[in-house]
């Protein structure tokens, strides 16, 4: 997939995105727990946490796809590497203002890959952060 239709780049996601993005974290909902767990606790959309936006991307026929809160920790949501590496360039363009970037490990690369050259050097890589897991509720 190549991020080339307009459809397809990332754009800030306001109040009318609510009810997609919601959709979007809870088809995943073990590694967008963090992420889904702000949005119940603020329900304010667009800031999501203190200081926080997000940026979405849509795919094929306008559906939602991915998002990134970027907040104090960028917090990817869906998507693949292609639309990974669209927002990366798209946040490079900000200042950084992020400690850490939290997600899957191909989200995370990719972003990191089109951030690291204008936002400086990792503080540190961790490779393996699997998150918290139980066997029963």
């Amino acid at each position: 997939m190549t991020v080339t239709d307009s459809a397809q780049r990332p754009r800030p996601l306001g109040e009318s995105d609510l009810s997609e993005l919601v959709a979007l974290l809870d088809s995943d909902p073990y590694p967008n727990v963090v992420a889904r767990a702000r949005l119940g606790a603020r329900r304010r959309f667009g800031r999501l946490g203190s200081g926080s936006r997000v940026v979405g991307v849509r795919g094929a026929g306008g559906v939602l796809t991915a998002a990134c809160v970027c907040s104090p920790t960028l917090t990817p949501i869906g998507g693949a590497t292609p639309v990974w590496r669209a927002i990366g360039d798209y946040l490079a363009g900000w200042r950084r203002d992020c400690a850490s970037i939290n997600g899957p490990a191909p989200a995370v690369e990719a972003l990191w890959a089109r951030l690291e050259p204008s936002w400086g050097p990792a503080r540190l890589e961790r490779a393996a952060q699997p998150l918290l897991a139980t066997t029963s509720p």
